[in-house]
Parts: structure tokens; C-alpha cells; sequence
């Protein structure tokens, strides 16, 4: 059996914006967490780079890791951000 339900136009102005505001937060969060990832990744290939210039191999390893780690991250992020649009 369906239900009718009926709404003032307060009522639904006030639905509207709650779900208008739920989906802007989500993708200010998202923006944020792409901001600060992006961050991450720019630091990690600096370290990178820095250590190459060195020749400190051992690090060199550590750091090519942690830069796989922030790439994958990344992916994440920009996965998340096309199954919002």
C-alpha cells in the first residue's frame, strides 16, 4: 500500500538543503583529502630526488615506497571524485 505524504513548502526547502549540504561536504572532504594527498606525493618525489642527488640507496628504496604508496592513495582519491560526478 503506497503513502501519501504531503510537505509545506518549508518542508521541502528544508530537504533540499539538507541534501545539497550533505553532498557539499562530502565533496569538501573529498577536495581536501585529494589537497592533502597531492601534498604528499609532491613532498615524497622531492625526498626523492634529494636522495638521488646523495646516492643513499637504502633510502632511496624507502622512499620509492612510500611514493608507491602515496600514488595508489591518489588513485583513490581521484576514483572517489569521478563516482561523485
Amino acid at each position: 500500500m503506497k503513502k501519501i505524504v504531503r510537505l509545506t513548502e518549508t518542508d521541502l526547502t528544508r530537504l533540499v538543503r539538507r541534501v545539497v549540504n550533505e553532498n557539499h561536504s562530502s565533496l569538501d572532504r573529498v577536495r581536501d583529502d585529494l589537497r592533502m594527498v597531492s601534498q604528499k606525493v609532491l613532498r615524497s618525489i622531492d625526498e626523492y630526488s634529494m636522495l638521488t642527488k646523495k646516492g643513499d640507496y637504502k633510502r632511496m628504496g624507502d622512499e620509492l615506497d612510500n611514493l608507491r604508496r602515496m600514488v595508489r592513495r591518489l588513485k583513490g582519491v581521484i576514483e572517489e571524485v569521478e563516482s561523485k560526478i
